[in-house]
């Protein structure tokens, strides 16, 4: 995976973040 901007929870909100992807979806 690597780097993102946001992060997608499991429930499917979207969060901005500046670090690693904490919840990786590969769909």
């Amino acid at each position: 995976m690597g780097l993102a901007t946001v992060i997608i929870r499991e429930d499917g909100t979207i969060e901005p973040t500046d670090h690693v992807v904490e919840v990786a979806r590969s769909d």
